[in-house]
């Protein structure tokens, strides 16, 4: 009987915590003319900031809380804007969710910033991030995503440049994925110097369309510097590519060494379609579809639609394709 009871009072207790739990969890409605940044930031784990239909802009960085659900009315409906071009718009932290919101960029004037828009540690969700650019300053990728246990999912990502005017090599106009997941996105017409919708160093890269995506140089960079631009809609040297499409992309003239770059042995690419990719390079290196170093690296590749022969110019002669 004592037994018994010691059983009924633990779970009583563990009830009782769960009920306190939700209990204590909040949801926070920011509307037109709210402060976004100051609610988001003063929110507590598990609460849910839901944010209405309208533009918002910051002022600074905003950064979501762990535990923290950021919700807006959705893609075109919530838009996120800033007066303020020396810093991102965002940090979505470890355990935090970011959701139905359109990123609406600007030029950003902060040196060697990864993310223009969003560093993503947590979750971004059916959003769209847009329209960002760097100027002559250094940054990587509009989206950075760098946690082993990151998702940006379902997302948009479009019309973003790094490096028009940056007199070195910048890598990523789209996103820039060192560690975590990309899934299900639409990844196109992004710029950088390298690796235009994406550049990668870990993470993978899953079920996303890439294309219309341009490499290209500033028009001052050696010849040195040139042959460094590769990778139109993705340049890997690590991670892993999975049940992607990859088209359309383009390296335009004085650089584009392929536009699925794979540079690193520990990059692999399986159930991925690369076609229909361009480039106006007229030596033997421009390979307009599909480029990795050596034989390792080409091991890596499985059940995947790509390019085998190239010829010494893929502007002139036929590109046979694996099936």
């Amino acid at each position: 009987m004592n037994a018994m009871k010691k059983v009924v009072k633990g779970l009583f207790c563990i009830f009782a915590a769960l009920v306190a739990g939700v209990a204590g969890a909040a949801t926070i409605a920011v509307g037109p003319g709210d402060d976004l940044k100051a609610k988001v930031e003063a929110a507590a784990s598990e609460d849910v900031v839901e944010v209405a239909e309208g533009t918002y802009t910051i002022g600074g960085e905003v950064t979501v809380p762990t535990g923290v659900t950021v919700t807006g009315a959705g893609i075109g409906k919530s838009f996120i804007t800033s007066s303020n071009n020396g810093v991102r718009y965002m940090t979505v932290s470890a355990g935090a969710t970011v959701e139905g919101f359109t990123f609406s960029g600007r030029q950003i004037a902060s040196a060697s910033l990864y993310g223009k828009a969003v560093r993503v540690l947590g979750t971004l969700r059916n959003c769209r991030v847009t329209g960002f650019s760097n100027g002559a300053h250094f940054m990587r990728g509009a989206v950075y995503v760098n946690n082993a246990n990151a998702l940006v999912e379902g997302c948009e990502i479009d019309n973003n440049l790094s490096g028009q005017d940056y007199t070195g090599i910048t890598e990523s106009g789209g996103v820039y994925l060192s560690s975590g997941l990309v899934r299900n996105c639409l990844i196109h017409r992004n710029q950088a110097h390298k690796g235009g919708g994406v550049y990668m160093t870990g993470g993978t890269l899953e079920a996303c369309i890439v294309y219309r995506n341009k490499v290209r140089d500033h028009g001052t960079m050696s010849s040195a510097d040139t042959s460094k631009l590769t990778g139109a809609g993705v340049a890997a040297t690590g991670g892993t590519i999975k049940d992607c499409i990859i088209t359309a992309n383009v390296a335009l003239p004085h650089c584009g060494i392929g536009c699925l770059w794979v540079d690193g042995s520990s990059t692999t690419v399986s159930g991925t379609i690369v076609r229909g990719n361009r480039s106006y390079s007229s030596s033997s290196a421009g390979f307009p579809d599909f480029v990795c170093l050596n034989s390792a690296e080409a091991a890596k590749f499985s059940g995947c639609s790509l390019p085998i022969d190239y010829g010494a110019d893929c502007n002139t002669k036929p590109v046979l394709f694996q099936n």
